[in-house]
């Protein structure tokens, strides 16, 4: 460590700036340097990193909102500088970093869930149902979240809350229609017909209603090609991802280290962004073997990582901790950072795309083997959503040439 204090100024322009904010917008960059010129208005003073302590960052916050910059005016300043004092403890500059604090009320989601149902009480409105159906089946709160967002758009069809004797053909076809007549994709459509029908035939099998679903209106799905990247565009992919800068937050370790160990793990395994959230290092054999459930369809699922998988993820293995990659980074940072690496490169798709692209070269590899890559039992599920047949190297049947074969 250090033994004199920095300047919270200097902090700023010698690490914070270039290692967290190098990707940032214009605006994240403006709300950081407006939080020190307001700190430095709060103190009186120039202030140094000893300042940064959660008693004074507290009345910091205060001090904003009394001073007419709103509530959002102190949330963001707090904000800013506990990612500040966060980033001063993982380079070394200081001793003692702000501890992770537990949120005191539960998500929205999961009080939804936990609220008690009366032993033998009926449903009366859709969402009643949908927490009874949610318990019974055990559903997340992510899945129960989206279940509730499909009642509340019928919801505003009605003009109202949805209620059990909503749970008419007449009404949920005049929804359907004006669903189609908006800009939703068939996809969207379909799976809010599919939610809509599996709670009414939930409510017919537990009698609150008398008749079952049967003429709904059908929406039409186009057939997609799946789309992967070539082995070239990979490599276009790599060599953005060496060109970054900048650490983490959690952990300070590279950006570019971090990327490279992460789509090569997502490359060469296969796995979905959630379960390759949840490997960790004791996971992970000498030989690269390892075993994950996976969190959508409980079913295990091998891979083998290759030599230059792991050393990318051993490169980023310091300092110690448990997962590989859950400690470094949180899923909404990983999908927003991850795209906008994309279109740096210049190039199209998700990191759905990396997993598309591992089945495809593995079935151009060995006929059938895709299936077995993704952890599908479903036969046909790979070549209707992963497997891109551009990239196989099949020959395609077609006829003679129009003068003949000789």
């Amino acid at each position: 460590m250090s033994d004199e204090p920095m300047t919270l100024a200097a902090f700023y322009a010698e690490h914070f700036e270039p290692d967290c904010l190098c990707h940032k917008g214009r605006d994240s960059r403006t709300a950081h340097r407006r939080a020190v010129e307001r700190f430095v208005e709060f103190l009186g003073r120039e202030p140094m990193l000893t300042d940064l302590r959660y008693e004074t960052i507290e009345v910091f916050a205060a001090w904003l909102t009394e001073n007419g910059f709103g509530s959002n005016g102190g949330y963001n300043g707090r904000s800013c500088l506990l990612a500040a004092w966060r980033h001063a403890y993982v380079v070394g500059l200081i001793d003692e970093g702000p501890q992770i604090r537990k949120r005191k009320k539960p998500r929205p989601a999961v009080e939804f869930l936990t609220k008690p149902i009366a032993p033998g009480a009926v449903p009366s409105t859709l969402m009643e149902l949908v927490r009874a159906y949610s318990i019974e089946r055990g559903l997340s709160a992510r899945s129960a979240s989206q279940i509730r967002y499909v009642v509340q758009s019928y919801g505003q069809f009605l003009n109202r809350r949805p209620r059990m004797a909503d749970l008419r053909e007449d009404r949920i076809n005049q929804w359907i229609i004006q669903l189609q007549e908006s800009k939703l994709a068939p996809e969207t459509i379909s799976n809010r017909r599919r939610t809509i029908k599996t709670l009414w035939q939930a409510a017919f099998i537990a009698r609150y209603v008398s008749e079952p679903p049967l003429r709904l209106r059908r929406v039409r799905v186009p057939q997609r090609i799946p789309f992967a990247w070539s082995h070239g565009q990979l490599s276009q992919l790599l060599a953005v991802i060496e060109t970054l800068e900048g650490r983490l937050f959690r952990h300070g370790v590279e950006c570019a280290v971090f990327w490279r160990a992460w789509v090569l793990t997502a490359y060469y395994s296969g796995l979905r962004p959630c379960d390759l959230l949840q490997i960790r290092f004791d996971q992970i054999s000498e030989t690269g073997r390892v075993v994950i459930i996976q969190q959508k369809t409980g079913n295990s699922v091998k891979c083998c990582l290759p030599p230059e998988c792991l050393k990318a993820i051993e490169a980023s293995r310091p300092p110690n901790r448990r997962y590989v990659f859950r400690d470094l980074i949180s899923p909404g940072r990983l999908q927003k950072g991850f795209r906008a690496i994309v279109r740096k490169a210049k190039l199209r798709g998700s990191a759905k795309t990396l997993r598309a692209t591992g089945a495809t070269y593995c079935e151009d590899q060995t006929p059938g083997s895709a299936m077995k890559f993704l952890g599908h039992r479903t036969p046909g599920l790979a070549y209707k959503h992963y497997v891109d047949p551009r990239l196989l190297r099949e020959k395609v049947v077609g006829p003679p040439a129009i003068g003949g074969t000789k």
